[in-house]
């Protein structure tokens, strides 16, 4: 289906917007909650829009540029004329470079913990971006059967040796590796598993991918084959705790922190309604999800709220791909 913007410096005139464009507008839309001008190999890689060939993508950036919808700065393009947001962006990337050995050495630290079977960077972090004293957020597998022991041993390491701190070491999601598939399916959670940089775990992460691949359904034109993921190598320590915990010790105990951390959760967080509850402190045997802020459901709303605006500001209506 073919949209129509109007021209403001020539009322009467409508100008076409193919579907191109319009996945191209949508998809700048949703990084500019964040404040993220994208480079034009982003654009690409990004736009919901699949087997998008050379010449239609080039033909609906430009033509966007020409309309003056987009913008480009310095090489980054943008719906709002907003320079700034690029100085802003290179302070982020700048700061994630500063702390990139210290995050190597954090997922590494992760990853020799018992039961640990592969650790992604997610977030900013994982986006090439750390903002003013924002955290690098882990994403990590377990082993089946162990994720609350597994859980519950970082972090009473992080509140002992860390002294609670989760600048750089918060350890926010976890799954087992037999319950690899992300249950919330949106464009939130699908940018979010598009831009996982995996540190440990190669097999694990292809499995992982391999069982999220509804994500196409947003971002058809990703390619996270990745060669420099290294493999999980756990301490004597670790090995020795894992077989010391293997029976039904371990069993117990895995259902202890479960419903302890449940409990606490519920009891911390009453004021949350059933539903909120269930999405931003996800809680089951096979997984662990602690974003009490919700973020998700801001980011769409968000978005949603942008797509609006501007189909009000130009008179256009969006097409979203139907993803079910």
């Amino acid at each position: 289906m073919t949209a129509f913007i109007k021209d403001h410096h020539v009322p009467s005139v409508k100008v076409p917007l193919d579907t191109v464009s319009q996945r191209l507008i949508l998809t700048t839309l949703y990084f500019e909650i964040f404040s993220y001008p994208l480079t034009i190999v982003e654009l690409k890689r990004f736009v919901n829009y699949p087997n998008l060939k050379e010449g239609e993508f080039q033909h609906a950036v430009d033509q966007l540029c020409s309309l003056g919808i987009l913008k480009e700065q310095e090489g980054y393009f943008m719906i709002k004329k907003r320079p700034d947001w690029v100085k802003l962006r290179h302070e982020r990337e700048a700061r994630a470079r500063r702390v990139k050995r210290r995050a190597e050495r954090r997922a590494r630290l992760i990853s020799r913990f018992p039961f640990i079977r592969a650790v992604f960077f997610s977030g900013t972090y994982a986006k090439g971006l750390v903002p003013l004293g924002g955290d690098i957020d882990f994403f990590i597998v377990t082993r089946p059967g162990r994720l609350w022991v597994g859980r519950t041993m970082l972090i009473f390491f992080k509140k002992i040796f860390l002294l609670n701190s989760r600048r750089y070491f918060c350890v926010n999601y976890f799954v087992d590796e037999e319950h690899l598939e992300i249950e919330e399916k949106n464009l939130f959670t699908a940018t979010e598993i598009a831009t996982l940089a995996p540190a440990f775990g190669p097999k694990v992460f292809s499995d992982f991918m391999a069982a999220n691949a509804w994500i196409r359904a947003y971002y058809p034109n990703i390619n996270q084959d990745r060669t420099d993921i290294q493999k999980v190598e756990s301490s004597l320590i670790s090995r020795a705790i894992e077989q010391c915990l293997s029976g039904s010790i371990g069993d117990k105990l895995d259902v202890a922190f479960y419903r302890l951390t449940s409990r606490y959760w519920t009891r911390k967080f009453e004021h949350m309604d059933q539903a909120t509850f269930d999405i931003a402190l996800k809680s089951q045997p096979y997984i662990s999800k602690h974003h009490p802020n919700n973020f998700q459901d801001r980011v769409l709303s968000k978005h949603n709220y942008a797509i609006e605006e501007f189909e009000k500001l130009y008179d256009v209506r969006l097409r979203w791909l139907s993803v079910a």
